[in-house]
C-alpha cells in the first residue's frame, strides 16, 4: 500500500534513487551508487550514527534540487532543501500519518508554485543531518505534492555552503 501511495501522491520521486553514503565521517546523499569501502543507509535507518557527524554533504539531483532524509516525531521523512523557502514544511500527507490534526491557520502565502493556504503546528522532534530538534514549529501545506521542505529556519542553524552542485551543511 505504502508504494501505491507514493506513486499516486509523488510519482517522479518513487522512481528516484537517491543513495546516502558515509566515507571518513562525511555524508554524502547522491543518485550515484556509493564508492566502494563507504557504508551505505537505507532511508528508514537514516539516523543512525549522525549525531556524531559534524557536516552532511548533498549532490545537486538531477532534478536540480538536495534531497535530505530525516525524521518527524519518530517518523522518516524526506525533505527538499529550499533556500529560498522562509519557513520549513511539511506534506499533509506526512502530516496526516503522523496524526498532527491541531493545525493553526495562517493566511495565503505565496510560494514558487504559486498562493498556498498554510497551517501551522509544533512537531515534538525533528532531525536531519545529524542535528536533533525538539518542539519545532513548521508550517504545513495540505496540497503540497512530494517530499516536505528544509526552509531558512531550520537552516539557518548550520553553516552552509554551496558550490558547483553541492551543499554542505555543518553544525
Amino acid at each position: 500500500m505504502r508504494i501505491i501511495l507514493l506513486l499516486l501522491f509523488c510519482p517522479v520521486l518513487a522512481f528516484a534513487e537517491v543513495h546516502k553514503c558515509v566515507n571518513d565521517g562525511k555524508i554524502t546523499y547522491t543518485q550515484e551508487r556509493c564508492v566502494s569501502g563507504a557504508a551505505v543507509y537505507d532511508a528508514a535507518r537514516a539516523s543512525i550514527g549522525e549525531s556524531r557527524v559534524s557536516s552532511v554533504t548533498l549532490l545537486r539531483g538531477a532534478n536540480g534540487v538536495f534531497n535530505l532524509s530525516g525524521f518527524v516525531n519518530g517518523k522518516s521523512a524526506d525533505f527538499i532543501v529550499d533556500t529560498g523557502a522562509a519557513r520549513s514544511t511539511l506534506t499533509g500527507v506526512l502530516a496526516y500519518s503522523l496524526g498532527l490534526r491541531a493545525c493553526v491557520p495562517v493566511s495565503l502565502v505565496s510560494t514558487a508554485n504559486g498562493f498556498a493556504g498554510l497551517c501551522r503546528v509544533t512537531v515534538s522532534s525533528l532531525s536531519v543531518a545529524g542535528l536533533e530538534l525538539s518542539n519545532v514549529t513548521v508550517d504545513v501545506s495540505p496540497n503540497m505534492r512530494g517530499n516536505s521542505l528544509i526552509g531558512n529556519d531550520l537552516l539557518s542553524r548550520f553553516t552552509v555552503f554551496q558550490k558547483n552542485g553541492v551543499l554542505t551543511l555543518s553544525h
